[in-house]
């Protein structure tokens, strides 16, 4: 089943290797730069699925997530990072689920964590 699933990272060369993988396992992809732009994107349209770096610039994944959590339709949520993370305690409202993965990952572990979340 095809899933509407957006990417959100600073770097372009791992938005663009996960929107090649997803697209080749029948999902329907989409980029975001920062937080802020992901943001925007969620607040225009549904996705299934949204799979966040942690640190970037304007607003971080966190800040998303939190936006996210707080939202009416709260949508399951991969965040990645190349530091350690721990997962924020919960803040009263409807939960997102959250999923993390630490970079760097390989193609089939992560597509193995998304094929899991959905």
């Amino acid at each position: 089943m095809t899933k509407h699933i957006l990417i959100v990272d600073d770097q372009p060369q791992i938005r663009s290797l996960l929107q090649e993988a997803l697209l080749d396992l029948g999902h329907e992809p989409e980029q975001a730069a920062d937080g802020r732009e992901a943001l925007a994107m969620l607040q225009n349209d549904h996705f299934d699925l949204v799979i966040s770096d942690v640190e970037m610039p304007v607003m971080s994944g966190i800040e998303l997530l939190s936006a996210v959590r707080k939202s009416a339709d709260p949508v399951p949520v991969i965040l990645m990072s190349g530091k350690s993370w721990s997962r924020p305690n919960g803040d009263g409202a409807t939960p997102a689920p959250i999923q993390f993965i630490e970079k760097p990952f390989t193609l089939k572990r992560i597509i193995r964590l998304i094929n899991w979340v959905l």
